[in-house]
């Protein structure tokens, strides 16, 4: 257990994700990735989570990897869609002190 709890006492609605694709609001998660880089702009690694695979796989990155998208670390929860099967995806990162959240298309890489 991670000890996490509701921070807001219910005070605000969780958020839903949505499809973007159809726009139903029930979706599963299928796959989370973790980049982390070393240091600002620096190497690092992805660590991916499947849903249903007990295995986690670790991968090394260079600094200029296309896969980190900003400077530091970030986080993508890829998400199916009951309605449509179609596949969502949302990224937490940090960027200039901030916590973004943004939804991210499917361009057709695995």
């Amino acid at each position: 257990m991670s000890g996490w709890k509701d921070a807001l006492d219910n005070t605000l609605p969780p958020l839903v994700v949505g499809c973007t694709n159809c726009g139903g609001m029930n979706t599963h998660q299928r796959r989370v990735i973790v980049h982390f880089r070393d240091h600002e702009d620096g190497a690092g690694r992805a660590v991916t989570v499947v849903d249903g695979n007990p295995l986690v796989e670790v991968r090394r990155l260079a600094s200029d990897s296309a896969e980190f998208e900003g400077r530091r670390d970030d986080v993508i929860v890829e998400l199916e869609c009951e309605s449509c099967q179609a596949t969502t995806a949302i990224r937490i990162m940090q960027h200039k002190g901030e916590t973004q959240f943004s939804y991210l298309k499917n361009e057709g890489a695995a």
